[in-house]
């Protein structure tokens, strides 16, 4: 379930409860914790992305440095 409707669920079904703000409070901290969890796993599939893309990067570079030794008169850029 998205985090951000189960904490907007919790806070509508809040209202109807003797102990709402105990509730709510809870509620809104599991909600927070789950939404920053998820923030927290995007960023780190960024982060390997940033990486794998970077790793890329210096590879294809490395291989253009090694053409142009091999192959002088050729460029590939």
């Amino acid at each position: 379930m998205n985090p951000s409707r189960a904490l907007a669920g919790a806070i509508a079904a809040s209202g109807t409860q003797p102990d709402a703000p105990v509730t709510l409070t809870r509620s809104i901290a599991v909600g927070l914790a789950a939404i920053l969890t998820e923030l927290r796993d995007a960023a780190d599939r960024m982060h390997d992305a940033s990486a794998a893309a970077s790793h890329h990067d210096d590879g294809l570079s490395a291989a253009r440095q090694a053409y142009r030794i091999i192959r002088p008169d050729l460029t590939l850029d």
